[in-house]
């Protein structure tokens, strides 16, 4: 049939349009193939593969001008240069001119950047750090290795300690114990309940990929001093207060800190540098000895050293141990139940949501949805329990340790090893630590002076560096968070450099018709005290004559030429523990041979070396020591003293005249029932051995559960002394 009114042009309008656009389309394509490609590099186009040849020609150029004669005529040295010619162009390199291969350095990349505008639509309570507890201070005199006297030059040039050997020191360490899972417990709930406050984002503090990876470390111990007694006997009018400083020559985390953080980028890593020598910041090791008793945590030389309270401490011990107990079986039972890995993990590992905005926790945070009020904490796994059960079963066994030696008996085992192994647990990260031991050191504490201390923790803010909103941006400025201050210690007294006392008095009788007096002078040399003793008449000053080992210090030349050669430098060794003393019947503080546990068999005996090679310079043998204070009369008091047999004796009192003129009256009986005298006494004993050979025999540890000692009652041992400086 055939159309009436319409044309053909309009019949095929359609068809020709269609043509016409795929005839330009293969036009374009075929100019695309056939028509070479340009860039635009300064006022000229170049092909792609020459992009960069006017670059290097104008290089090649500008470096032939540089060279040209003409250029350097006239650069010469500024006046007043007191160096050598300073040598410019050609004169610098006076031979053949070498060709320099250019590098424009690595080629960009795209690297994905999160929203630094975004601000969290939530806002936070700053979390407070838990103060520390149960805090202790202890004295505590030795002499300094030179090894580390020649290692450490921050340790020579602070002036703490002598400037020739022996390097002795007194110093104060102080404990404390922090609960970090109290600051967790901040982190996890709802500061306000129904109010507009939230917790803290999870992935602000926490690896997301994986539980056991915290963004939260202890940076700092810090501990504050308040001196009570100065070192000359005077009491200050107002407290005199001051921040305790470093060891010198350790690392100071908090300094590190506050230098290489400047955004929150900056924390993951500085938090797992931090974890590697976590130990320098939060027990940081004392320096090491070559003479003196061994160094031990507050804790221990308290209850060593409290006579007094000993039963007060065996009550502490004994609870401690029997809430450990608790706390152990409790694990055993969540162990037997709990899921081999966490699985919020597996679920994570099948499906993990894409991330464009970096490591969560590192960059700036993009919008984060509403957190709800409250936050189900996640369930631990074996491995994380099995680490928790491991660190109680740690603090049980050194419980049961400290009670052996106050003469408890102790009838359970203290390690269960029966338990299901399974895989190595990581290390307990502080939040999921409810006891942390913090130690530190006042290494310029003053022999005579008395203080107390306070300790607090320092740990980084999970708000820092955060886009939080403009009412809280101060949250997110601060870097650290500073614990609460720990009560104050009780009062510690550094010991004296020297001391005397009169241990006995006689007056005039038909026998002899002066009063007489005998005292005990001690000096601390070389790692222990030394006595000398002395009879005193009417009128003599108190002096005497210190008798000493044989006793070597170090040859400091030879010394520092094996430090400079690490092939040479010997291993470093345990100190010598002293050899036990030859008067019968009488041991030293330490000695295994003194309350020998029943059932153990001694091997032979076994001679020691007496000391490295470079321990070669020897020392005087005698030391004369002195008091500026004269012996003047011993009178009888009216009232007697009760012996322990119940006999009755006189009591005496003794006038000495001091140096200004000032009479004072010493008892014998209080001088000898004195802490310090009987302290200072156990320590002369276990210096007079010091630099001979050790001959100790080894001894086997006995088979749990423990027995009672052969000599029950025997007042607790101040712990086993450290020897060497001797050759």
């Amino acid at each position: 049939m055939k159309l009436k009114g319409i044309k053909p042009i309009e019949q095929h309008a359609d068809k020709i349009v269609m043509g016409l656009v795929g005839v330009v389309g293969l036009g374009m394509l075929a100019y695309q193939f056939f028509t070479p490609s340009t860039v635009k590099v300064g006022n000229q186009f170049v092909p792609p593969a020459d992009a960069f040849r006017p670059v290097e020609t104008e290089a090649r150029e500008l470096d032939s001008r540089l060279g040209a004669a003409g250029l350097t005529a006239d650069l010469r040295a500024p006046e007043g240069f007191s160096g050598q010619a300073l040598a410019i162009g050609p004169a610098a390199n006076p031979g053949p001119a070498q060709r320099v291969a250019l590098t424009l350095g690595p080629p960009p990349r795209i690297t994905a950047i999160a929203d630094a505008g975004a601000v969290a639509a939530a806002m936070f309570k700053l979390p407070e750090v838990p103060a520390v507890t149960a805090p202790l201070a202890h004295s505590f005199r030795s002499t300094i290795s030179p090894v580390e006297v020649l290692r450490n030059p921050e340790l020579a040039a602070s002036g703490l300690i002598p400037a020739q050997q022996p390097f002795d020191k007194a110093s104060v360490s102080i404990e404390g114990v922090f609960d970090g899972t109290a600051f967790k417990q901040q982190l996890m709930s709802d500061p306000d309940g129904s109010g507009p406050l939230e917790p803290v984002p999870l992935n602000w503090w926490r690896d997301t990929l994986s539980d056991s990876n915290d963004f939260i470390e202890i940076v700092a111990v810090e501990v504050e001093r308040e001196t009570l007694v100065r070192a000359d006997g005077s009491i200050p009018s107002q407290p005199e207060r001051s921040m305790v400083a470093s060891l010198p020559g350790r690392p100071n985390a908090r300094k590190l800190w506050e230098e290489s953080v400047r955004a929150v980028g900056d924390v993951p890593p500085l938090i797992e540098q931090l974890r590697s020598m976590s130990e320098d910041v939060v027990r940081p090791a004392y320096f090491p000895t070559i003479a003196g008793p061994e160094w031990k945590p507050p804790f221990e030389a308290v209850v060593a050293s409290d006579q007094a309270g000993r039963g007060r401490q065996i009550d502490t011990l004994r609870r401690r141990y029997n809430d450990l107990n608790r706390q152990i079986d409790a694990l055993q039972r969540q162990i037997e139940t709990a899921p081999a890995t966490d699985p919020r993990m597996e679920q994570r590992d099948r499906q993990t949501p894409p991330q464009t905005g970096g490591r969560p926790g590192m960059g700036g945070a993009p919008p984060q949805p509403r957190q709800p009020a409250t936050r189900e904490e996640p369930r631990a796994n074996r491995a994380v329990l099995t680490n928790q059960l491991r660190t109680r079963e740690r603090e049980r066994d050194r419980v049961v340790r400290q009670l052996e030696e106050l003469g408890e008996r102790v009838e359970q085992a203290t390690t269960d090893t029966t338990t299901t192994p399974v895989a190595i647990a990581p290390t307990l990260s502080i939040l999921d630590n409810p006891e942390i031991r913090l130690h530190a050191h006042d290494f310029t504490a003053e022999p005579g002076a008395r203080y107390r201390y306070r300790v607090r923790a320092v740990i980084n803010n999970p708000l820092y560096g955060r886009n939080l909103q403009p009412q809280q941006q101060a949250l997110g400025e601060t870097r650290l968070l500073e614990g609460a201050w720990s009560e104050w210690t009780t009062p510690v007294e550094v010991d004296r450099d020297e001391f005397f006392f009169v241990t006995s008095a006689e007056g005039s009788n038909e026998i002899s018709p002066l009063p007489r007096a005998v005292a005990e002078m001690y000096v601390f040399y070389y790692g222990y005290y030394r006595v000398a003793s002395t009879s005193l008449d009417p009128g003599d000053m108190l002096g005497g004559e210190i008798r000493l080992p044989e006793l070597k210090v170090a040859d400091m030349r030879q010394l520092e030429q094996m430090i400079a050669d690490p092939s040479g430098m010997p291993q470093p060794t345990a100190p010598a523990v002293p050899a036990a003393p030859t008067t019968p019947g009488r041991g030293f503080p330490g000695d295994p041979g003194l309350e020998r546990r029943p059932g153990t068999q001694p091997a032979a005996p076994a001679a020691q070396p007496a000391g490295p090679d470079w321990l070669s310079v020897p020392l005087a043998r005698e030391r004369r020591v002195s008091v500026p204070a004269v012996f003047m009369d011993a009178n009888v008091l009216p009232v007697v003293a009760t012996g322990m047999a119940g006999e009755t004796r006189q009591r005496f009192q003794v006038l000495l005249r001091e140096e200004n003129g000032r009479i004072v009256a010493r008892y014998p009986d209080l001088d000898r029932g004195s802490d310090v005298y009987k302290r200072l006494e156990a320590s002369a004993r276990a210096g007079e051995t010091q630099g001979a050979p050790r001959i100790r025999p080894e001894e086997t540890r006995p088979t749990l559960p423990f027995q009672p000692r052969e000599r029950p009652g025997t007042a607790p041992t101040p712990g086993k002394g450290g020897g060497g400086g001797g050759g």
